[in-house]
C-alpha cells in the first residue's frame, strides 16, 4: 500500500514537471497590405503665427480595384495614460474651440485612386497670427469604402450586404510660438513594477511621465534592470511625444529564465529631445521567484524525503555482533 502511494507521488511530480515545462509558440501572422495606405503618418511642426507650411502625403492603393477617396480633416486631443488621440470636429460651443486647426488647412478635392496606383496629395497649412503659445493638433484622414460584406442569416444562409467604411490618417502636431515663450518641462509621476514578486516571466515595469510645459515634446531613454546590484538587462525606450499637462505611461517587459531567482532593482533614465528635461528615478527592490522551477524543486525535495521515510519505516539496518563472530570462529 505504501509502495503504491510512493509510486503515485513520483508519477504526480513527473506530470507536474511536463505540464509546467510545456509551452506553445504560435506562428506570427503575416501582415498583408491591402486597401489604401499613406506615408508619412505624422508631421511635427515648430512655428510662429502667420507662417505657412506645405506638406505632401503619398496615398497608395494596394487593391486591384479602384477606390473613391474622400479627404476629411479633424482635430484631436489626448488623454492621460493611453495617449490615444481623441478625434473631434469642434462646434462653436466646444471647450477646445480655441485650439481648432481645421480652418488652417486647405483641403484638395476628393479623388479616385486606380488599382495598385498611388498619388501625392498636397496640402497648404496657414497658421494664423496672434495664436497663443501652445500645442495644436489635427489629423488628415483619407476615407474610402471596403468591398461589400455579406452577413449570415439565422438559418445559415447568406443575408444582406453591408457597407464598411474605413479611413487612414496622418497626424499634425504644431508647437506654435505666441507672445509667451515656449516652455517644456516635466517630472516622473511614478516609476514602479506591477507587482513586487514575479512568479512567471515577464517582469513588467512602467514609468508615468508628466509634461508640465505649454507645448509638446518628445522624450526617449532607457530602463536598466539589476540583479543583486549587477546589470541584468537594459530596455531602450523609443521616442514618444509628451503633451502639455498630460501624463504618458511607458510600459516595458523583460523576460527572465527558470533559474533567475533573485532580488532585483531598476533605474529610469530618460530625457527630452533637446536634453533640457531629465527624467530619472529608481525601483529599490522587487523579487523574481519562478514558480515552475520552485514546484519542481519542491517536488524533488518531497520525493527524497518520502524515499528516506519509506526505507526507515520498512527496513532496519542490523549490525553483526563482533563477539558472536569470534565465538563462532573458536568453535
Amino acid at each position: 500500500m505504501k509502495t503504491n502511494v510512493l509510486y503515485s507521488g513520483i508519477f504526480i511530480i513527473i506530470t507536474i514537471f511536463f505540464v509546467c515545462s510545456y509551452t506553445v509558440n504560435a506562428d506570427e501572422l503575416e501582415n498583408v497590405e491591402a486597401g489604401i495606405q499613406i506615408s508619412p503618418n505624422r508631421f511635427d511642426f515648430g512655428s510662429e503665427g502667420g507662417k505657412a507650411k506645405d506638406v505632401v502625403v503619398n496615398v497608395h492603393n494596394y487593391d486591384d480595384f479602384s477606390h473613391d477617396v474622400e479627404i476629411v480633416v479633424e482635430d484631436f486631443f489626448v488623454v492621460d495614460d493611453t495617449m490615444k488621440p481623441q478625434f473631434y470636429v469642434p462646434g462653436e460651443d466646444h471647450t477646445r474651440k480655441a485650439y481648432d486647426v481645421i480652418n488652417w488647412i486647405e483641403v484638395p478635392d476628393n479623388f479616385t485612386l486606380e488599382g495598385n496606383g498611388s498619388k501625392d496629395v498636397y496640402f497648404k497649412i496657414n497658421i494664423p497670427e496672434n495664436q497663443p503659445t501652445a500645442g495644436y493638433y489635427g489629423a488628415i484622414f483619407f476615407k474610402t469604402r471596403a468591398p461589400d460584406v455579406e452577413t449570415d442569416d439565422e438559418n445559415g444562409g447568406t443575408g444582406a450586404k453591408i457597407k464598411v467604411d474605413y479611413r487612414v490618417g496622418t497626424l499634425l502636431t504644431f508647437a506654435v510660438q505666441g507672445d509667451e515663450p515656449m516652455k517644456i518641462d516635466g517630472y516622473v509621476e511614478e516609476f514602479d513594477v506591477i507587482k513586487k514578486v514575479f512568479w512567471e516571466s515577464p517582469m513588467t515595469l512602467f514609468a508615468k511621465l508628466h509634461s508640465s510645459g505649454n507645448v509638446h515634446y518628445s522624450a526617449d531613454g532607457k530602463m536598466q534592470i539589476n540583479k543583486f546590484g549587477k546589470k541584468f538587462a537594459i530596455v531602450y525606450i523609443e521616442s514618444e511625444n509628451l503633451y502639455p499637462d498630460r501624463t504618458r505611461t511607458f510600459t516595458e517587459q523583460v523576460q527572465f529564465g527558470p533559474w533567475d531567482y533573485g532580488m532585483y532593482s531598476a533605474t529610469l533614465d530618460m530625457q527630452s529631445e533637446d536634453g533640457t528635461v531629465i527624467f530619472q528615478d529608481e525601483i529599490p527592490m522587487f523579487f523574481v521567484i519562478p514558480w515552475k522551477t520552485t514546484v519542481i524543486i519542491g517536488g524533488i525535495a518531497l520525493l527524497i524525503i518520502s524515499v528516506i521515510y519509506f526505507f526507515q519505516k520498512w527496513f532496519k539496518v542490523v549490525r553483526k555482533n563482533k563477539s558472536h563472530k569470534e565465538n563462532g570462529d573458536k568453535k
